[in-house]
């Protein structure tokens, strides 16, 4: 395997923290988990941090802040109340690194609603160096972007999503948080071989990796959060792992499944990925 520079190396595998599984996975061996930082709201005395994340990190499990309001892909400047409050749940989380997505929410003021995919252009790359760089300026920890899954391109494109990442690692130093369930979707979407995908991304930046279900419907494939994992995606799991030590983590945002179904999710991850299942030791291990 390659070497590993990540915050996080070594962490083998985490799962997203949400307050409706948060009593599960506190019951669980993770290596790490992620949070998302706009969840995290300031109070009288200062940002509140849930109880459930405080165990967590009281036994050794980092937490790392995720955003999703940042726009860094927008024309417009990164509001830096924003990047503020990024960097203050990193501080009171004592969070390895913190990670945003490549894509805008807004424009103009006005709210998209959704991840939007940036062009892949040189002026789009510009702008977007001019925002990563102003969040690392804003921070005093590693910063890591995602890849998006876009049912959709814009017209015109300079580059390749490979070649895109990579030069915008060259410009920044930025790490990779690599959404392994984003790069299926778009290659299916776009009838592309999606390992050939995966092979072509610069996969020696990776901070950690994303992994999550979804669906077909109208004959594409949607990145739902909320389906289980198929199996194409699990088979990405083990290409990935065969040239990395990336770290990975499950992602779910709705349509919790039952404690058992979850910990299945675990499993088949850490199967795929060579590693140890963390579930052995949970009251559900034996069910």
């Amino acid at each position: 395997m390659r070497g590993l520079s990540s915050p996080l190396a070594d962490r083998g595998l985490g799962m997203g923290w949400r307050p409706e599984i948060c009593g599960i996975i506190a019951q669980l061996d993770i290596g790490f988990c992620e949070v998302i930082a706009e969840s995290l709201v300031s109070g009288n005395r200062g940002l509140a941090i849930p109880d459930e994340l405080t165990v967590l990190r009281s036994r050794g499990v980092p937490v790392v802040p995720h955003g999703i309001s940042l726009s860094i892909g927008g024309v417009d400047e990164v509001d830096s109340a924003r990047i503020a409050h990024l960097a203050a749940c990193a501080d009171a989380l004592d969070a390895p690194l913190v990670s945003e997505h490549i894509a805008f929410v807004r424009a103009d003021g006005v709210e998209a609603g959704h991840l939007l995919p940036m062009p892949r252009t040189a002026e789009a790359l510009d702008v977007l160096t001019r925002n990563i760089r102003r969040v690392q300026d804003g921070l005093d920890l590693p910063f890591a972007v995602e890849n998006i899954a876009a049912l959709f391109d814009w017209p015109d494109a300079e580059y390749s999503e490979s070649e895109f990442l990579a030069e915008l690692i060259e410009r920044t130093g930025v790490y990779l948080l690599l959404d392994i369930a984003n790069v299926y979707a778009n290659a299916r979407n776009r009838g592309l071989d999606a390992s050939a995908e995966l092979a072509r991304l610069p996969i020696e930046q990776i901070a950690y990796c994303h992994v999550a279900g979804g669906s077909e419907f109208d004959g594409m494939y949607h990145d739902t959060h909320t389906d289980r994992v198929p199996e194409e995606v699990l088979a990405l799991v083990g290409e990935l792992r065969a040239a990395t030590s990336a770290p990975l983590m499950l992602e779910l945002d709705g349509n919790y499944p039952p404690a058992a179904a979850l910990l299945a999710e675990l499993d088949a991850i850490a199967d795929s990925a060579g590693l140890d299942r963390i579930t052995a030791a949970t009251e559900w291990s034996n069910r």
